[in-house]
């Protein structure tokens, strides 16, 4: 699959932590601009810079591609790792639909593009389509792509802050105490696990970092500067230089921001910049996917072709699977597609969390008090705030895959050793 140094590393986690400001728009309309700031600033402290460190450490203990997955297979066994591989790839695969809502929000901001069933479906497929293409041929061709993404992102979104600098005004911040009354609560969480999380993802592929014990940590804390920053300045530069009440603020209003701004030029150019941003967003997200497949096919868990490579070094029929399973997500609506991919998130980083402290076998007080605390106030905040639809589709999928997992054995090229059902259905219900 190739290497990766420390640029190409760091264009890898910055596409699977943030990408670009286009969707976040979301955590103002969900409580205010101050209440969205504040979110943003705090939000990584208890979540984000936790899995990243989390996610250092437990890639310098498994410098292989996995993730998530090879984490619980070599700390908690294999019936956990086994289900936290395929709930890695289903969050993954699930990023599809969302981010073609995302991009069908901003193309109606410019073009006729009516919302049905179908027009959705077909613009999952394309997304998932390009995103395919941009890994297929190699690790650096896909680097190369999201270099290209992110350079012409920050260019855009420089020009739009550019304007928006002049005719900024104060007595935009609303009362915060007003704003915490009316907050959205779901959708704001929901939407900063999405935009704030992602460094384990980016783990996934420690099998082909250089030198990944020195540069990664470092990439980490870069990637978290520039993420913070270019979040925070694009929200507050762009709504204290409007007139729009924060209730207003949506996924794709970045468009319309840009057309009050500086006119139907920067609308049309920020909605392709944006609309890029989905599918970088997506090719990160799809690169875990494979990745945490073909491991888990490598080892025997799942059909051994799916790990079959082509003379690039790509995992094809892994990646088709993953394809499959994209598109599919795109039968879930919008809200409840980002809930349901927000909750198995919660459960995995939970997962995570007990493997690093498996790490060692009497970890001091005040590690376990800094991790399992704000995770475990975090996540049952998360879990308790969702829709009951969304809960019971999360539900739903979680019983299906603990099921069948026993039932792999039976398909052809998974080891019967790797699954096997009585020592599985023994393990899970001791859990």
């Amino acid at each position: 699959m190739g290497s990766i140094g420390f640029w190409n590393l760091f264009i890898v986690t910055l596409s699977a932590v943030g990408s670009g400001p286009a969707g976040i728009e979301g955590i103002v309309g969900a409580g205010g601009l101050s209440v969205g700031v504040a979110a943003i600033v705090v939000f990584p402290f208890i979540w984000g810079y936790v899995q990243a460190f989390v996610a250092v450490k437990l890639a310098e203990k498994h410098p292989q591609n996995g993730g998530a997955f090879l984490w619980c297979l070599e700390s908690l066994g294999a019936p956990v790792g086994i289900n936290v591989g395929i709930w890695a790839v289903l969050v993954n695969c699930s990023t599809a639909a969302f981010v073609s809502e995302l991009t069908s929000e901003y193309v109606a901001t410019v073009l006729p593009f009516h919302k049905t069933y179908v027009s959705q479906l077909e613009l999952t497929v394309a997304t998932v389509l390009l995103s395919f293409l941009i890994n297929v041929v190699s690790v650096d061709f896909m680097c190369r792509a999201f270099w290209f993404i992110t350079l012409h992102s920050v260019v855009v979104f420089a020009i739009l802050s550019a304007y928006a600098l002049p005719k900024m005004s104060s007595d935009r911040f609303e009362n915060p105490g007003t704003t915490l009354r009316h907050t959205d609560w779901a959708l704001l969480l929901n939407l900063l696990i999405f935009n704030c999380a992602g460094f384990d993802s980016a783990a996934s592929v420690a099998g082909q970092m250089v030198n990944g014990r020195k540069i990664f940590p470092r990439v980490v804390l870069a990637v978290s500067l520039v993420i913070s920053s270019w979040f925070i300045l694009t929200l507050v530069f762009t709504f204290l230089a409007t007139r729009d009440p924060y209730q207003n603020w949506h996924a794709g209003f970045f468009s319309t921001v840009a057309l009050e701004l500086a006119g139907p030029w920067l609308q049309v150019w920020v909605v392709i910049a944006c609309s890029l941003i989905n599918v970088q967003t997506f090719s990160s997200s799809f690169l875990t996917a494979y990745v945490v497949t073909a491991a888990m096919a490598e080892r025997g868990f799942v059909p051994r072709s799916l790990a079959r490579r082509n003379r690039g070094g790509q995992p094809v029929r892994a990646m088709v699977a993953c394809c499959v399973v994209s598109i599919l997500f795109a039968l879930l609506p919008y809200k409840e597609n980002l809930a349901v991919e927000s909750m198995l998130y919660v459960l995995i980083m939970l997962a995570e969390v007990a493997c690093f402290l498996s790490m060692s076998t009497n970890p001091s007080p005040w590690r376990r008090r800094a991790f399992v605390i704000p995770v475990l106030l975090l996540s049952s905040i998360v879990l308790f705030i969702q829709k009951r639809a969304a809960l019971v589709v999360t539900g739903f999928v979680l019983l299906v895959v603990a099921v069948c997992t026993p039932l792999l054995p039976r398909l052809p090229g998974v080891c019967l050793q790797a699954v096997d059902p009585a020592a599985y259905h023994s393990r899970l219900v001791s859990l």
